[in-house]
Formats: C-alpha cells, structure tokens, sequence
C-alpha cells in the first residue's frame, strides 16, 4: 500500500485540478497513466484493455441507496463509485437496459441524491469478476445540480480513500519497524 499511496495522491491532486480548471495534455497523460495503474491495482482481475476504455477511477464508497423496480422500492448497498455510474450489490438486479431512479443516502450529512440511471451490466464487479453480486448502473441525463452533487461525493469519496491509504500505511510502518537495541 505504501508505494501505491503517493501515486494516488497524484492521481487526487490531478483529478481535482482536472474537475475545477482542467489539466494541460501532459497533465492529462499522467492522469490516464495513473488512473489506470489505480485501476489495476485496485480492481481484481482488470485488464489494461477494459481500464483504458473507462472515463474514471472507481472509488470503494458503501452507502445505502434506494431504487423502483417493476413497482417495488429496493434497498440495497453502493460499493463504489465514479463520474458515471456507481455499482450496486443486489441478488436480483433488473435487466440490462432496464431504466431507474436511484436515491443514494449520505449518512454522514443526513442528504441524499436522486439520478436517473440505466443498468449496463449485472453480477460483474468492479474488476470484471462475473462472482459479484449486483449491478452496474450509468447515470443518465444528469442536471446540472445532480452532476455537482456526483462530483462532490466522488471527490469526498477521493478524499476519505487517500486517507485510509495513508492511515493503513503508516500502521504497516508500525507494526514493521526494527525495534532499537538497548545496549
């Protein structure tokens, strides 16, 4: 995790810059490269081809959301997160193509967020592993208030991440360091 840590610092910094001003191409070049290096070493199983075809990172965020499918209002658990879509752990997701209004709750603030979306792939998570229970939802038509509130829980999702990368490496530092002798 150590050595993952200042390249996802960067990655930070350059996707923050790159929601707010915009990034130079170079700028962009790192960011492509970093994101997929991110991707790949986050994601199980992901290949360098499917990485370079997505738009973002995928940021691990569990936050309860609400959907309507066919008449019934489901409960159910957002697993991660990116400016397009977010992926949902359900047993029986709708059919691909299958169109919903999903409200995501952010309990740390007590708000919630409603986005249209569509459901493009069923029980393949985040790496592509076909064993993850769920769905993968794009947002579709977004306002420009809803496209606000994605980015900003995106980059606080960013944030949080970075943080437990940094707290769960300096643990590792602890529990490895060399004890000093006593002479």
């Amino acid at each position: 995790m150590d050595k993952l840590l200042p390249l996802f610092r960067e990655f930070s910094a350059l996707e923050k810059k790159k929601a707010g001003a915009g990034l130079t191409a170079r700028e962009l070049a790192r960011w492509t490269d970093l994101k997929t290096k991110l991707t790949l070493r986050l994601s199980k199983g992901a290949t360098k081809e499917n990485v370079e075809r997505r738009q973002s990172l995928r940021i691990p965020m569990k936050l309860r959301v609400d959907f309507e499918n066919a008449g019934a209002f489901n409960r159910a658990t957002m697993s991660n997160i990116s400016h397009r879509g977010i992926f949902i752990s359900t047993a029986f997701p709708p059919e691909i193509g299958t169109q919903l209004q999903v409200r995501i709750e952010i309990e740390s603030t007590g708000d919630s967020i409603e986005v249209p979306a569509e459901v493009v792939s069923q029980h393949v998570g985040p790496g592509y592993q076909t064993s993850q229970l769920g769905m993968g939802l794009r947002f579709l038509r977004l306002t420009d208030q809803q496209l606000r509130q994605i980015n900003k829980l995106y980059l606080s999702g960013l944030d949080r991440f970075g943080k437990d990368a940094s707290e769960h490496a300096e643990q590792d530092e602890k529990e490895h360091e060399t004890p000093t002798p006593i002479h």
